[in-house]
């Protein structure tokens, strides 16, 4: 591939991303998520401002985080936080890195083994067996 020139930078459209099963951060068994997306290093995208933070309840099965439409293209980081009231701070939760050339499918998901800092979590006391992040793409119109 690199002889050629390297890797194909397709530019995609990120509608949504699925968080699956909630992560234990607070002591209630839920979260705060809110997260940030870097393209290529710089970032372009923070929830919190956006869409600001939802609580999610221990045992939900999933939550959608509706971004209407960011182009991306290229190397993507995507960083979630859980949002503490008490004491105020962000923690973090995990992270995923997805290389737009690669995605393949409208919808590009991770499993628990494949999230990192999730993957780490053997014996799922902060994320369940079952958790997972979706990603769900769209071709940028022409």
């Amino acid at each position: 591939v690199l002889e050629n020139g390297g890797y194909r930078t397709s530019r995609l459209v990120l509608n949504k991303i699925v968080m699956i099963t909630c992560p234990k951060m607070d002591p209630d068994g839920g979260c705060d998520p809110w997260f940030t997306i870097e393209q290529n290093g710089v970032f372009i995208y923070n929830s919190k401002v956006s869409l600001g933070v939802t609580n999610m309840k221990k045992n939900t099965a999933f939550i959608e985080f509706e971004i209407g439409g960011l182009e991306v293209q290229g190397d993507i980081r995507v960083v979630f936080y859980d949002n503490d009231v008490m004491p105020p701070r962000d923690e973090l939760m995990f992270f995923s890195w997805i290389h737009t050339g690669f995605v393949s499918n409208e919808i590009w998901e991770f499993p628990k083994d494949q999230v990192d800092m999730a993957c780490s979590d053997k014996s799922h006391k902060v994320f369940d067996q079952n958790f997972g992040i979706q990603f769900h793409f769209d071709d940028v119109p022409v």
